[in-house]
């Protein structure tokens, strides 16, 4: 009886380990950084951008007066083209219109960006901000 008991245990540890072994992890493929890309830019790069924003965009009135403390979060989404100005400017998710309405005015104000380029060649490009406003004080937040 105790010959049966130790064999099963011996037969138990044996499956056990064996169930454990890992396989070899297939290695990781990473994409190759593409060097044939240059991406669109504000004239002076990301925090003129985020002046020019700043220096323009102007809360709505209604938001002074009759809306409760709140940060909100815009979204506005636009087309680089070939020649640097912008194009298709739309703001997403659009909760509060006159807030929405006032961002692409701003960047309809923009001054043509210095184009993206795809092999040599211009390009247009799709770009994207984000607006975080507290309209408790009001003013324009820093999102990231």
């Amino acid at each position: 009886m105790k010959i049966a008991f130790v064999y099963a245990i011996a037969l138990l540890t044996l499956t056990a380990s064996a169930q454990h072994k890992i396989a070899k992890p297939k290695p990781i493929v990473c994409p190759e950084v593409r060097t044939d890309v240059v991406l669109a830019q504000f004239p002076g790069g990301k925090d003129s951008l985020k002046a020019f924003v700043n220096r323009n965009f102007t809360l709505p009135e209604s938001y002074k007066k009759t809306k409760p403390f709140f940060i909100k979060s815009l979204v506005v989404r636009y087309t680089i083209e070939p020649d640097g100005r912008l194009s298709h400017i739309d703001a997403l998710k659009n909760e509060f219109p006159d807030l929405a309405a006032e961002a692409i005015r701003v960047f309809k104000l923009s001054p043509k960006w210095t184009p993206g380029k795809k092999d040599g060649r211009t390009v247009a490009q799709p770009g994207g901000y984000v607006i975080c406003i507290n309209t408790a004080k009001p003013e324009i937040l820093d999102c990231e």
